[in-house]
Order: structure tokens, then C-alpha cells, then sequence
């Protein structure tokens, strides 16, 4: 086994990177990062560094300068993101105004011009006081990851979603 190398030197910014996926040709990726771009660290109102999705393209022989998504934003945090098969479907977790609990999972519609659509919290109302994040399994569902505090007890609970 070859020992690991780092991915591309361009995308790998001195705070956090992660949560990538790709598309079926390899040829997009969006992944999660620390709100910093063009070496500047952004902050919210609380000077908090916040996270933020990203996409890159491959064009065969390099991965281009990390751009930020259009519903990204200083003042909330969009992390986690996932593809619907037919890749027309981002999906993520954020703490966006219309929240429900303290962070909600929300989809996008992805157009074959690489513009997005607006995002629509999922509406998972019934367990709005938890937190929710999520990864893509292979099997084309998501995995939410859910902490409750009912009656002072810190409760993990796990759903599986199958993505439309």
C-alpha cells in the first residue's frame, strides 16, 4: 500500500477541510471548510469562524481554487453536503435563519449550468430541538446523527433516509 500523499496543494488552507464528495466522474467535488478563503479568515457577529461549503473542479490535470456555494454566509453555517444519485440535489446541514432546532438538514437544487436553486429546510419539525448533521453513505442515503437533551439527559439517536 502506498503510503497517503496530500490531495492537491491548493485546496488545503491552514484550518479544516472535510466532509468531501465527488461526483460520479470525479470531476466535482463539494466539500466542508472553515469559513477562509483567499487567506482571510471570515467571522461572524460573535467572531466566531464558522464553516462553509465549497466546490472545486477537476479539468483533468488540476483541482481549481475552492469557490464558496451562493447560500454560504458569514452569519451561519452550512456543513455536510451530499448528492442525490442523479447529482441534481445538494444536501446539508446549517444553522440558517428557518431553522428549526439548532441546526436543520436542507437540500438545493443543483442546475446543469452550476447554479444552485435556494435552499429548502426539510422541514424534520418533530425533532426540532435537536442538533442534525448527516454523511452520504454509498448506498445512496443519508445517515443523521441526532443529540437530544430531553429531561437534562444527553440522548444519540441515528436515522437512515433514503434520498429521493
Amino acid at each position: 500500500m502506498a503510503p497517503p500523499e496530500k490531495f492537491t496543494k491548493n485546496l488545503n488552507s491552514k484550518f479544516n477541510e472535510s466532509s468531501a464528495i465527488f461526483t460520479a466522474d470525479g470531476k466535482t467535488m463539494y466539500f466542508t471548510r472553515n469559513n477562509y478563503n483567499n487567506g482571510k479568515k471570515g467571522k461572524d457577529d460573535k467572531n466566531a469562524i464558522l464553516l462553509k461549503l465549497y466546490k472545486s473542479t477537476f479539468d483533468g490535470a488540476y483541482w481549481s481554487d475552492a469557490e464558496e456555494l451562493p447560500f454560504n454566509s458569514d452569519q451561519y453555517s452550512t456543513a455536510h453536503p451530499a448528492l442525490s444519485s442523479d447529482e441534481r440535489t445538494l444536501y446539508f446541514a446549517s444553522d440558517m435563519p428557518g431553522t428549526f432546532g439548532q441546526s436543520d438538514l436542507y437540500k438545493v437544487a443543483v442546475y446543469t449550468d452550476g447554479s444552485f436553486g435556494k435552499p429548502v429546510n426539510l422541514g424534520l419539525e418533530s425533532i426540532q430541538k435537536a442538533r442534525k448533521l448527516f454523511r452520504l453513505s454509498q448506498m445512496n442515503m443519508i445517515c443523521i446523527s441526532l443529540r437530544m437533551v430531553i429531561r437534562d439527559w444527553a440522548d444519540l439517536m441515528f436515522l437512515f433516509l433514503k434520498l429521493m
